[in-house]
């Protein structure tokens, strides 16, 4: 899920942009972090993290907290399930023996990707 978008992104000054890249390279870890403890991670004042939260969309950095976290739980959900998808999906086409019911699973399986 791209939280941030690029006409959003593209508007910021430099200091927002280190908090941007930041939140890219450590987005597990800063949605567990207090402002402060960001504001003194990345050596910028409390205020420019508000001010980057509040220009890509969001109405506080507790905001932008919850939407990291969230987002961070359905990649791990989607990575969880994913795996075990595969080999059902192949076990399936290998077993079925009706050429009809392979086109259609192919034709679904095209539709999905």
């Amino acid at each position: 899920m791209n939280l941030f978008e690029y006409h959003k992104v593209k508007g910021l000054n430099n200091s927002e942009l280190s908090v941007y890249n930041f939140i890219l390279q450590h987005r597990d870890k800063v949605a567990t972090m207090t402002i402060r403890e960001l504001s003194t991670s990345i050596n910028l004042s409390t205020t420019t993290i508000i001010r980057f939260a509040k220009k890509m969309g969001f109405d506080s950095y507790n905001d932008l907290k919850y939407a990291l976290s969230r987002s961070e739980d359905k990649e791990n959900k989607h990575r969880h399930y994913f795996p075990i998808d595969i080999p059902a999906i192949q076990f399936l086409q290998t077993s079925v023996q009706d050429e009809a019911l392979k086109k259609q699973l192919s034709e679904i399986a095209d539709l999905i990707v």
